[in-house]
Parts: structure tokens; sequence; C-alpha cells
């Protein structure tokens, strides 16, 4: 039951007059309810290993806490705990899309669009880029998904790129004029250009990139929920998503930049983080709610065919010898740092309680 006593202001909550029995690690101080009982007090001793360990863990400074003691679990725990954790993380982002779904009343492409879009921003323009989603929807952009020229002046123009472009550049000024014309019709409002971040990032990744391959991607495979839900190889899904973005891209990295000739369509890399961050969490959520128990089971076995994510985290379970061998795993590793690492939740978390046991 709760603590009560003096040094706290629960002997001056009613709520508390029905406590019956106060237990304390320490004895230092009565516990009185507010009409003056004093309770009866149980001192549990806790074993001194397990103190030790626990606040070892507790005040690590290693962002992973059980650092000095991994090594003495036992690794078929360790994967088992993983496959937990893989189920774990996936429900996360499956309850997420259906929040999502459900404020868009069901229009599952927008919800697709909405998480690809996402995913063209990486770890660094994810923000930006989900706001441009919201502010330029697929609903808007299907309207005028026969023009690539259209498409780039309501996504270059709404993430507030056209508002300095050089006045000699023609593609740029053709897409300022149309953006004119359609940010008057559907009286629509520029993001701060400011949002967007290029450094620390090479050209291929500039975010105008990106923009440019997200136009390419609206016009030429756009609505395909229906033709990536019937996918069940990877190579296969990696196909219904490459794109060529538009000839003017091939000489540029932004309105400002310009690079030798070469087509700037995704790569791999590009396509794996679209596949597993946002296709397959949106499949899986998509089949759940039909009760298409078939297309949940040909993304889980994507995942297990996807190579794993190599990021900070990864890397850091990988000196540990706690290696990813496929994507769902590398999930897993993303969901224990994230979920139990770092708020030190090791109580929770099976490595944590097998540290804590006295054999360990």
């Amino acid at each position: 039951m709760p603590s009560i006593g003096n040094g706290t202001a629960h002997h001056r909550d009613g709520a508390y007059n029905n406590v019956i029995l106060h237990v304390v690690v320490r004895n230092n101080l009565r516990a009185i309810t507010l009409d003056g009982r004093e309770l009866e007090t149980l001192v549990v001793v806790p074993d001194s290993f397990l103190e030790e360990r626990f606040w070892q863990l507790q005040y690590s400074d290693s962002k992973i806490p059980c650092v000095p003691f991994i090594n003495r679990v036992n690794m078929l725990s360790v994967q088992s705990w993983l496959d937990t954790l893989a189920a774990e993380r996936l429900q996360v982002r499956i309850r997420e899309i259906n929040l999502l779904a459900e404020s868009l009343k069901g229009d599952w492409e927008e919800v697709l669009y909405r998480n690809i879009t996402r995913s063209f921003g990486s770890s660094l323009n994810a923000l930006p880029f989900e706001m441009l989603a919201k502010q330029v929807p697929y609903s808007l952009l299907r309207r005028y998904s026969n023009s690539i020229v259209q498409l780039e002046a309501l996504l270059f123009g709404q993430a507030g790129f056209l508002e300095q472009c050089d006045i000699n550049d023609v593609y740029a000024q053709t897409l300022v004029k149309e953006y004119g014309y359609l940010q008057h019709k559907h009286n629509l409002i520029p993001m701060d250009v400011s949002l967007w971040k290029f450094a620390k990032t090479r050209p291929q990744n500039f975010p105008t990139i990106r923009i440019a391959q997200l136009a390419a991607m609206v016009q030429q495979r756009f609505p395909m929920l229906g033709k990536l839900a019937t996918r069940s190889l990877l190579k296969e899904m990696n196909a219904a998503l490459a794109i060529k973005t538009s000839p003017y891209w091939n000489d540029h990295f932004s309105f400002k930049h310009a690079s030798r000739k070469q087509r700037k369509g995704m790569g791999s890399s590009m396509l794996h983080t679209i596949i597993l961050n946002a296709v397959i969490p949106v499949l899986y959520a998509y089949g759940g709610n039909k009760g298409d128990e078939e297309i949940q089971a040909r993304c889980l076995n994507m995942l297990e065919e996807l190579q794993p994510e190599d990021n900070v985290i990864t890397r850091m379970w990988e000196q540990l010898n706690v290696k990813a061998i496929n994507a769902l795993q590398s999930q897993a590793l993303l969901q224990l740092f994230k979920a139990y690492c770092k708020p030190k939740k090791c109580l929770y978390c099976r490595i944590g309680t097998a540290v804590l046991t006295k054999n360990r």
C-alpha cells in the first residue's frame, strides 16, 4: 500500500483512511492517517545483492545500463526477448497508424501517403515532411497527378522553397508561376523554409531532392495501396516503389545548387527506409483492419527478409555481441533501447531481471 507518514501529505488526505498496512524498506517515519490512526508497519529488508545490483543499473552512466553484466546473460533468453520486443514495437506503430486512419475517416491511401512522406525526411527532416504531408494531402495532390509541374509546384511551394528562386532559372520560375495560381485557388499558406535542414546532409539526401522524389512517386505510383498489398517478395516491393525524378533534377540538388548530370532516383538505402518505416507498418495495420491475415503474414516475412538497420543504437548493441540478423530484430533492439534502457525500466526487461538474479 502507499506510504503514509509525517514526511508526506498523505496524513492530510482522507483518501488514505482505508489503508490498512504500511510497507517500507526503512521504518523512519510514523504512518498516520487523516483520522489520527497509526498504521501497522511491515519492514521488508531487501536482499543485499539485489539492492546493490539494482542501484548499479539505476545509476549507470552507460546508455545501456546493463553493459557490465550482459555478457553473463544467456543469449537464448535475449533472442526470445527480442521476438517479444519486435511484436511490441510493431504494435506501437499499429496503434499510431490506426489512430491516423480513424482521423482520416478510413482513407488508407492517405494514411500510406502520410507515412511515406514522413519517411522521406529520415530522422533529420521527419517533422517538416510530416507537416508538408498535412499541408499538401494526397486528396489535393491526386487532383493534379497528371502533371509533374503542378505536383512539384504544390510541394515545393508549400515547403517554402519557391520564395527566393533565381529569376533566370526557367524551370523554377515556371513552378513559381504555377504555385501562385494554385496557392490562390486553394488558399494555401507556405511553411517557413528555415524548418528544413541541409547541414550534415549529403546532397543526394537534401530535402529538395526528397521532395522531387515524392512528387515523382505521387505521379508514377499512387494510388498504390492495393498494389503493394499483393506484393509478397522484397524485390517486388522495391520495383513497385522505384521512381525517376523530373529532368530538372538530373543536374540540380536544389534550386540553388547545380550537380553533375545524374539521375536522382531513390537508392536501395532509401527504399529500405520507406519499406521498413512506412509501407510494412501501414500494410500490417491495413491487413488487421480488413481482417486479412495473409497481408500481415507477408509483412512479417518481408521484415525477416530485410537487412537490419545500421544506426547508432544497433551499433551499440553489436558492440555487446547482440547483433540483429534482420530488420525484425533491429526493430526489436530499437524498442529495447527506447522503451527500457533509456528510461531505465530494468525491472520490466528480461535482460534486466536476469542481471538481477543472484547466479548471474
